[in-house]
């Protein structure tokens, strides 16, 4: 999409420590001149005794995502520093002050992605930081539009054949009424989610923050963009570019390091899985196309461009085949969560697991043991946390897909299992081992 430049944009972003947000980071400040961006506040929270400005140079500008930006590019950064859950987002009030005079766009990214965490977590990061975020944003007297980023599975599974359009859910209970139960503690996570059918808190939590900011939006010109399962860029930065071992990623780890031998799944699922860089493009096509006062968008890849679930196996066990990094890889069964699966899962997962932590043990391999144990844990989250996801087929239906005719769900698949490769296992595909573990460089 081409854009109009808006003269002295100042963007805020969050959640540009993530995956997600890098991308988002980088595109905005690589189409600087074409959005005609002046300055963009970097949110950041001090972490673990790291300061916000620490944190921007240790985990977002030395990261491997900007290295082909100049040092111009990255110098339109400022780290502004607060936390999301606290009225104002934390923001100090030289800060806010600051925000409220200057910034015309709003993109908010910051989330947290894990399934199991207890309902009043999941609400913090997820509802409260994202009401929060449009309170700082009724402040802010430029804002020209503010995004959004939640799921596409904010709208819990019917059948593989029922169209998923881009409109909010519709919910069974006041959103309002319902979160300010899940503030007071007196929620049932159990019972809401029976009445919803979402699988998790994370896609439950992110559902009614969808409604609350449409409730309390007022005159706030606000887009929610939902992306599908997020892995490796396609072209931006450069191809197969990632550094988060969520999701699909975590499959290929498991699987390509030969530690995944069953899989809880049906075979014949699409799985919908969204290069980062398309869902960046959507954000920001949301935040600097036509102002909008309410819209939900899609960044998905749709069934026509998403792959069977025993397709992907099957490719990620051929790449790493040519690719060996650990033990030899082979998916002995992909099956639905019931009796024969724990039986595989006992023998192929659970048994071998404990052998190995037993003999670490024994020997005093301290490292060997809590590696195996984590490994143990992965491969038993994986099963209990995905089965949602990876039995059944979503028909996203998007106002724009991936409309490049070059894009081949196949291919793109194999360039995740490249990506994965060298930037998670840290490898060299030009540098390959003859001898397997026993090699040993000269």
């Amino acid at each position: 999409m081409k854009f109009a430049p808006t003269r002295d944009a100042h963007v805020l972003i969050t959640g540009a420590t993530g995956f997600v947000g890098k991308v988002v980071l980088e595109e905005l400040l690589r189409r600087r001149l074409e959005f005609g961006i002046e300055q963009v506040y970097v949110f950041v929270r001090a972490k673990k005794g790291h300061k916000p400005e620490q944190r921007f140079h240790q985990e977002i500008a030395s990261s491997q995502c900007f290295s082909l930006l100049t040092d111009d590019q990255v110098k339109r950064c400022r780290v502004v520093a607060g936390e999301l859950t606290q009225p104002d987002c934390g923001l100090s009030k030289a800060d806010l002050d600051l925000l409220a005079d200057k910034v015309t766009h709003i993109v908010h990214v910051a989330a947290s992605i894990e399934f199991d965490l207890p309902l009043h977590e999941a609400a913090a990061s997820n509802i409260t930081s994202a009401l929060n975020m449009l309170d700082v944003a009724r402040k802010c007297r430029k804002l020209k539009q503010m995004v959004s980023v939640s799921t596409a599975y904010v709208t819990p599974h019917q059948t593989a054949d029922t169209p998923v359009r881009e409109e909010l859910v519709k919910l069974p209970f006041d959103p309002e009424a319902v979160y300010q139960s899940i503030l007071d503690g007196t929620a049932s996570q159990k019972k809401l989610m029976a009445q919803t059918g979402h699988p998790n808190t994370y896609t439950f939590t992110k559902c009614i923050a969808e409604h609350l900011l449409h409730a309390r939006k007022g005159d706030i010109p606000l887009c929610i963009v939902r992306p599908s399962v997020v892995s490796a860029t396609w072209q931006h930065p450069f191809p197969g570019w990632i550094d988060s071992a969520a999701a699909f990623a975590g499959f290929i780890l498991l699987i390509g390091a030969g530690h995944m031998r069953v899989l809880t799944a049906d075979s014949a699922s699409l799985l919908d899985i969204v290069p980062c860089d398309v869902v960046s493009d959507r954000v920001l096509d949301a935040t600097f196309g036509p102002q909008v006062a309410w819209d939900v968008r899609y960044a998905v890849a749709s069934k026509q461009h998403s792959n069977a679930i025993g397709n992907l196996v099957d490719i990620i066990v051929q790449f790493f085949r040519q690719h060996p990094v650990d033990r030899r890889p082979h998916v002995e069964a992909v099956m639905p969560m019931s009796t024969a699966f724990r039986l595989h899962e006992l023998r192929l997962h659970r048994v071998p697991g404990r052998l190995v932590r037993t003999w670490a043990k024994a020997t005093g391999q301290k490292k060997l043991e809590k590696m195996a144990t984590r490994v143990g844990d992965k491969l038993k989250y994986v099963n209990r946390a995905f089965p949602y996801f990876t039995s059944k087929t979503f028909d996203f239906q998007p106002s724009r897909g991936i409309d490049d005719p070059a894009f081949d769900a196949r291919a793109y698949a194999e360039l995740c299992c490249l990506g994965a490769y060298r930037h998670l296992m840290k490898r060299d595909e030009t540098q390959m081992s003859l001898a397997g573990r026993k090699h040993k460089d000269s």
